[in-house]
Parts: C-alpha cells; structure tokens; sequence
C-alpha cells in the first residue's frame, strides 16, 4: 500500500509540473505534504530534506544569477560574445559559440545547475536587450538548449557529477582497472563534442530556431548603442 501511495503522490507531482496549475514551490511543499498525509513518510524525515545540502546550494546558485543581471556583468558577456569578429551577422555562430562555452564551463563549474543558471542569466540579459518578451518560444527554446550543453558538459571531467565518481567507482570494483583524471577527460571531450554536434542539429534542423529573431542584435551598431547604455 505505501508503494501504492508513493506512485499516487509522485504521478500527481509530475501532473502539477507538467500544467503548473501554481507555483512550482508550492507543488513541492504540497507533495512533500502529502507524503505525511498519505504516510508514506512522517512529518520529520518528510520536511527534513529542506535542510539538504542541494536547498541552500540551489539558493546560491541562483543568488549568483540574479546578482549578474542586477550588477550588469551578465549583459556585458553578453554583448562580449556578439561582439567577436566572426560572430557579428552570423545567428548560428552566435548559438555555437555560446553553447560551445557553456557545455565546457563543466570543467571548471562543479555542477551543471551552476553553468545552467550562470548562462541562462547572461541569456536573460540578452533577451532583455532586443526585447524578446518572457514566454517566447524562441528564448524557450534556446533556454533548454543552454541546459542541454551544462548537462553535456557535466561529463567532460570526473568532478562534474556525483554519478561520474561513482561510475570510477564501480569499474574498478569490478574489472580492477582505475580510469585516471586525464583518460577520463579525454573520453568525456569526446563524447562531449559528438553529442554537441548532435545537440546542433536538432536544434537547427528539427527544433528549426527562429535565427532571424537576433540577427539584428549581432549587427556593430546595436552592440555599440547597447554598451553606450551601460
């Protein structure tokens, strides 16, 4: 019965998350709620994962974003980015290069929620410039994207992921062999760079990105109006 319950309360956590009939962090409380209430767990061991480790990791997490859009910083990597030579006119180099440096921000980011959050304002910034509205389609789109890349990026070196150590773990348990840090990151470069190349694709051919909506940023006179306002 209580795996009955636990099935109920998470199908109807994934429902709320897929409508949204309210805020997100009200469906967490109230599931975590409705675990009590269900008794598949007391209210002690229920509640008391808000005193985790991920909760005040994820506050920072995003008290960094939100202090790079505050302070600016995020608008001008932004328009950083758009300024470079060869990205000034070119929507698809533009998505690249900022993809690109998103997925290897892994190998100095402990965490793909960090690299999600700190790209994902510097987006916001951006979006802010050329007046793309919350809701967008487009920004939606290239949001997930960005999250796609932190993911990807996650792998490249062992420290990224809590499952990465464990996977070294488990493969020298059971063949005996120990995957250095260095073969490591050269596998995980690899594989980082295939499934990006892949990433590209779907997001160019399948996903078909409204490219044309920033063309107009990427031209030197819009870059130039936009710092002068910094």
């Amino acid at each position: 019965p209580l795996g009955m319950r636990s099935v109920a309360v998470f199908l109807l956590f994934i429902f709320w998350l897929a409508t949204t009939p309210m805020p997100l962090y009200v469906i967490a409380f109230f599931c975590l709620a409705l675990f009590v209430i269900t008794g598949v767990l007391s209210a002690d061991k229920a509640f008391g994962y808000l005193g985790y480790w991920v909760v005040p990791f994820l506050i920072g997490a995003f008290a960094l974003g939100g202090n790079l859009q505050r302070t600016g910083i995020a608008r001008r990597l932004a328009l950083r980015v758009c300024s470079l030579p060869f990205v000034q006119g070119r929507p698809w180099v533009f998505f690249t290069v900022f993809l690109l440096t998103t997925g290897l921000s892994g190998l100095y980011f402990p965490s793909p929620t960090v690299s999600t959050v700190v790209f994902t304002s510097v987006l916001i910034s951006f979006f802010t410039s050329i007046g793309i509205e919350r809701g967008d389609r487009f920004a939606g789109l290239l949001v997930l994207a960005t999250a796609w890349a932190a993911v990807l990026g996650a792998r490249i070196a062992p420290w990224g992921a809590a499952g990465t150590l464990v996977g070294i773990g488990i493969t020298q348990r059971i063949t005996g062999y120990q995957i250095g840090l260095f073969e490591w990151t050269i596998y995980g470069l690899v594989s980082f760079f295939v499934n990006f190349v892949m990433m590209m694709l779907v997001s160019r051919f399948v996903l078909k990105l409204p490219t044309e909506r920033i063309a107009a940023a990427l031209r030197p006179e819009f870059i130039q109006q936009e710092r002068a306002k910094l």
